[in-house]
């Protein structure tokens, strides 16, 4: 079997919601900076019983979302998907040529199981005894669990996860040009979850516990 891994980044706030200008402008950055919408890459939105696919601008992506909340009347949950050919300077980054990407916002606050800030780096770390961004397996974390509104997923498949440099260089998204990026458009500081050793029939857009590295799994649930 293979193995499923994932980048998650979500709103240090847990309360902290993307609705119009903002969820819009969020998709505009992610098509401009991230993966090649239209160019290589086509998405799928997707709430309650509303779906579209074959969606390759960010025009027609903003439309479907709209969309969807007037079907769901705002009570479903709503996730974006692309995949495709990813940018050329954030393939680069992550050494790899596609990406698999998603968006999800939630009608509640959904709690990541088994998520923790290390008190003394900031890393969100999981259940794994792995060492985090202090460099030591003696970390100390609050005993409060973390949750967000919503959360912009990476997804990758098999050894080298979402990128080969990346994996092999244990890159993190924060600090890049993108991470910047992406914080800006959604106005709200993020943090960033590396989740690792997940069997690939793992639900596809809920994070697993684990830092970068680490092993261990874990169910978002709502809070």
């Amino acid at each position: 079997m293979g193995l499923d891994s994932s980048v998650t980044l979500f709103p240090r706030d847990p309360t902290h919601r993307l609705v119009g200008f903002d969820l819009a402008a969020l998709v505009d950055r992610v098509g401009e900076r991230l993966v090649a919408l239209g160019d290589g890459a086509e998405a799928r939105v997707a709430a309650g019983r509303y779906s579209r696919d074959g969606l390759r601008s960010v025009v027609e992506v903003v439309a479907a979302i709209d969309e969807a909340r007037v079907a769901g009347r705002g009570k479903a949950d709503l996730e974006l998907r692309i995949t495709g050919d990813a940018r050329d300077d954030f393939g680069k980054f992550l050494g790899a040529s596609t990406i698999d990407l998603s968006l999800r916002a939630f009608v509640g606050p959904q709690l990541l199981a088994g998520a923790r800030l290390c008190s003394g780096c900031g890393w969100v770390v999981g259940d794994a005894d792995e060492p985090c961004g202090c460099g030591t397996s003696e970390r100390e974390t609050g005993d409060a669990e973390l949750s967000a509104c919503w959360w912009l997923q990476l997804h990758g498949r098999g050894s080298d996860g979402i990128g080969e440099r990346f994996v092999e260089e244990r890159r993190r998204l924060a600090g890049s040009p993108f991470f910047e990026s992406l914080e800006g458009s959604a106005r709200t500081r993020l943090l960033e979850w590396h989740a690792w050793d997940v069997p690939t029939s793992h639900a596809a857009g809920t994070p697993a516990a684990s830092n970068a590295g680490g092993s261990g799994r874990a169910k978002a649930r709502r809070r």
